[in-house]
């Protein structure tokens, strides 16, 4: 069926749909959230020790970086998709006025 073009564009969107929703749901049960980051972060051609952003190709399996970086590209990423998980959630409770509604937020959040 996704060999079809007319088909397959909406039946990969919906089998992403329904692992997205099974991360969420599987998160909320242990007590976890979801951060969902813009499909355009480059995560993998950014620098993670000093945010300069490279051109690099998905054959190239290591980053290098003119500030003597040199590191793989998959561990690379998940160290700046943590890094800006908590920059994220940093901004969000600064922009919250009231101290009540992250009392109420982070209960929600945990039940």
């Amino acid at each position: 069926m996704i060999r079809n073009r007319k088909l397959a564009r909406s039946i990969v969107d919906a089998g992403f749909g329904m692992l997205r929703q099974f991360i969420e749901y599987k998160a909320y049960l242990r007590g976890c959230t979801v951060e969902l980051v813009d499909r355009f972060f480059p995560s993998s051609r950014m620098c993670s020790g000093c945010s300069q952003i490279h051109d690099i190709t998905l054959a190239d399996r290591a980053l290098a970086c003119d500030c003597g970086l040199r590191i793989d590209r998959d561990l690379n990423a998940a160290i700046n998709l943590n890094r800006y998980r908590r920059d994220t959630l940093k901004s969000d409770v600064k922009r919250t006025p009231e101290p009540s509604k992250t009392a109420l937020a982070a209960l929600v959040l945990t039940v």
